[in-house]
C-alpha cells in the first residue's frame, strides 16, 4: 500500500504544523493533507481495479456461455445422426438444460408453498390457520 507523499517521503514524516520533517525536504503539506492525497490516489487505484475485475468477469461469463452453447449445439448435431426417437428427445432435453445453465438468466422463483403462497398460514373467515401443506414453513414440501 502506498503511503508516500508527492515529495516521496512517508505520510508519517509529515507533522501537522511544519510539513515534512525529512532532512532537506521543502514539502509544506501537513499530515492530514498528505493522507488525503494518498487516500485519493488509493481510491482511484481501487476504482481502476474494480473496472478491470468487472471486465474480466464479463469476459469469463461470455466464454462460459459460448462453451455451453457449443455443447448444446454438439448434442443437437449428434442427435441428427440417425438415432431413435428416445435418443433425440434425450438430446433435446440435455441441450435445453445446458442452455438454461447460461449465466445472466433471471433467477429461479423461490420454492414457496403453493397453498399459502409462502406465508405459512391462511385465513378461513376471520380465523388464521397453519398451512397443512407446508406445516407453517412457507416452503414447498
Amino acid at each position: 500500500m502506498k503511503t508516500n507523499c508527492t515529495c516521496t517521503h512517508s505520510v508519517y514524516d509529515h507533522s501537522d504544523d511544519t510539513g515534512c520533517d525529512a532532512k532537506g525536504c521543502t514539502c509544506s503539506l501537513g499530515f492530514e493533507e498528505v493522507t488525503e492525497v494518498v487516500f485519493n490516489a488509493l481510491e482511484k487505484e481501487i476504482d481502476e481495479l474494480e473496472d478491470k475485475n468487472h471486465a474480466l468477469r464479463v469476459r469469463n461469463d461470455n466464454e462460459y456461455d459460448n462453451a455451453l452453447e457449443w455443447a448444446a449445439s454438439y448434442i443437437i448435431g449428434a442427435q441428427l445422426s440417425g438415432h431413435g426417437v428416445e435418443v433425440q428427445r434425450y438430446a433435446n432435453t440435455m441441450a435445453m438444460s445446458i442452455r438454461a445453465a447460461k449465466r445472466g438468466l433471471t433467477p429461479r422463483a423461490l420454492d414457496v408453498c403453493p397453498s399459502c403462497a409462502g406465508k405459512g398460514t391462511y385465513k378461513i373467515g376471520v380465523y388464521s390457520e397453519t398451512c397443512s401443506a407446508c406445516h407453517g414453513t412457507g416452503t414447498r414440501q
